[in-house]
C-alpha cells in the first residue's frame, strides 16, 4: 500500500490530497487544513487522524511499471515533486465520492417527504373520522 500527500493552497484554503493505491485499488481522502500547515503539522495530523480519515470509493487502478534505472527514478521524483495540484484520477475519485453522497442525500429527502406526506394524509383522515363521531 503506497500513500501519497499532496498539499496545494485552493482559494481560500489550503488543502491535503491523500491518494492512496493498494494493489489494484485507488482511493482518496480530502483534508482542509484553513491556514497553511507547517511539515511536522501535516505529518503529525496523518499520525493521529489516520483512523478518521474518511476515503472515497475505490476506484481501479492500473499498477504502473516500476522503472530501474536510477537516473531515470530521479527524474521522475523530481518531476513528481515540481507537480503542482490534484491529480486528475484524484479528481475523477472525490467527485464520484461526492455524486454519491449526493444521491444518498437526494433519496434520504424523498423518503422523508413520503413519509410526512402519509402522516399529513392519516391526520386528515383521523379528523373526517372525528368529526363524522361528532367528538
Amino acid at each position: 500500500m503506497t500513500r501519497t500527500v499532496t498539499v496545494t493552497f485552493v482559494e481560500p484554503f489550503w488543502v491535503g490530497i491523500i491518494e492512496q493505491t493498494d494493489g489494484e485499488r485507488y482511493r482518496v481522502a480530502k483534508i482542509v487544513f484553513g491556514a497553511e500547515p507547517k511539515d511536522y503539522e501535516v505529518y503529525d495530523f496523518l499520525l493521529k487522524a489516520d483512523k478518521r480519515l474518511v476515503f472515497s470509493p475505490a476506484v481501479e487502478a492500473k499498477p504502473k511499471k516500476v522503472a530501474g534505472n536510477p537516473k531515470r527514478k530521479q527524474r521522475q521524483i523530481a518531476q513528481v515533486m515540481q507537480k503542482k495540484g490534484i491529480s486528475s484520477k484524484a479528481q475523477k475519485a472525490l467527485s464520484e465520492a461526492r455524486e454519491a453522497l449526493a444521491q444518498k442525500k437526494k433519496d434520504e429527502r424523498k423518503t422523508r417527504k413520503v413519509e410526512l406526506q402519509k402522516q399529513r394524509y392519516q391526520f386528515r383522515q383521523k379528523q373526517k373520522k372525528e368529526k363524522k363521531k361528532g367528538h
